[in-house]
């Protein structure tokens, strides 16, 4: 009997530990780990997937690992489920796939489509649990959001956001099609809508500055396309240290000539150079031109980027797309339109910034070097 007794303990026993051990694994399988075996198989399997690329020694991978963690947890009860995975991107294992995905840093996170064959970089929240459930949510579901009431406006529309909204008398036709189908492209990047009404089809952007609302009657995707980049711009960015601020950073990766402003905003002329200069960035939007302004002590990286000193300000700074710089130091309001249109008539000298504060106020000009945006210092001809 005591024989007996023993074997049930221990059966009961073991069956705990089972239980306790799949718990434990249950937990850790909310998110599935990837490597270079399974990756391609798994993948293949699901039509929406968010993969981590993650190194345990990454301060920021070990922040977001617990979150993420919450987040897959959460997705896993939608309908259908959602999946999240991880790969760790320091195994040399792993290379193949790391190279695959042009991983540069960790946390890296990917959104597979199409079981795979459609990638998406992920540009939500790693921060929150909450935030991480929300973004991918949203991409999981439709590219464009249907509209009924003004509680679904209220609801969808984010207003410090850029959104589009497409407006149709029926959901049906070429032009509902392309408008789905570039929702559909650029869905990680902007916020899309639709709905019914006997006034369309047009499509409406709105905006959170310069006009708010912008319409169109293009529906070729290429003219869609076109016309959501180019209504994406504010006609003047203001310069800060936010990591969000993607116009700050569309500026300064695109080949446009940038037109900077810094003065010091407590001043007493600060209103009127301000508004002079936010009437004229609104007036050439769209020029191959890109307006920063900004305050001077948030903008000393700025100043130090482009060689510049604050005793300087208020100035304005141009660097032309191949590379030529102008300034014009120490500005009053009523000659920021004159100058720019002299520099863009091309009847001001070149500032040079080898280490010298020449403005084009000065009467003799040499031959000087002028800077250019890899750093590089090149001669220049005498203009």
């Amino acid at each position: 009997m005591r024989g007996f007794s023993f074997r049930v303990c221990l059966v009961v026993f073991l069956l705990a530990t089972i239980w306790e051990i799949k718990g434990e694994l249950n937990k850790e399988e909310n998110v599935i780990t990837l490597h270079h075996s399974n990756f391609s198989e798994i993948v293949s399997q699901h039509h929406f997937i968010v993969v981590q690329f993650y190194a345990s020694w990454c301060d920021h991978s070990k922040n977001l690992g617990p979150e993420y963690e919450k987040a897959a947890a959460e997705v896993m009860k939608n309908e259908p489920a959602i999946t999240l995975a991880k790969i760790d991107a320091t195994d040399e294992t792993n290379r193949r796939i790391i190279t695959q995905y042009n991983v540069q840093s960790t946390p890296t996170l990917v959104i597979l489509r199409n079981n795979g064959e459609i990638i998406q970089h992920y540009k939500g929240p790693t921060n929150s649990a909450v935030g991480i459930v929300k973004y991918v949510k949203k991409q999981f579901g439709p590219a464009s959001t249907e509209i009924k009431s003004k509680i679904d406006v209220r609801n969808v529309i984010d207003q410090s956001k850029i959104f589009i909204l497409g407006v149709f008398p029926k959901f049906s036709g070429e032009k509902y099609e392309n408008f789905i189908k570039v929702a559909e492209k650029l869905r990680f990047e902007y916020d899309f809508g639709h709905m019914l009404d006997g006034s369309g089809p047009f499509i409406r952007l709105l905006k959170p500055f310069d006009e708010f609302i912008v319409d169109s009657e293009n529906f070729d995707i290429d003219a869609m396309e076109k016309f959501i980049e180019e209504e994406d711009s504010p006609s003047f960015v203001e310069f800060n240290s936010d990591p969000t601020n993607v116009h700050l950073d569309k500026i300064f990766v695109s080949n446009n000539t940038k037109v900077v402003m810094i003065l010091n905003y407590n001043a007493q002329n600060a209103d009127a150079l301000k508004s002079k200069f936010h009437d004229i960035a609104y007036l050439l939007k769209g020029g191959n031109l890109s307006f920063v302004i900004g305050d001077v002590d948030p903008s000393k990286p700025l100043l130090q980027y482009f060689k510049l000193d604050e005793s300087q300000a208020p100035l304005v700074y141009v660097q032309t797309s191949d590379g030529k710089e102008y300034l014009k130091a120490n500005v009053g309001a009523d000659e920021v339109v004159f100058w720019l249109k002299k520099v863009l008539d091309g009847k001001v000298k070149e500032f040079r910034s080898d280490g010298k504060t020449t403005t084009d106020s000065e009467v003799e000009y040499k031959p000087g070097l002028v800077r250019r945006k890899d750093e590089t210092i090149l001669a220049r001809d005498e203009l």
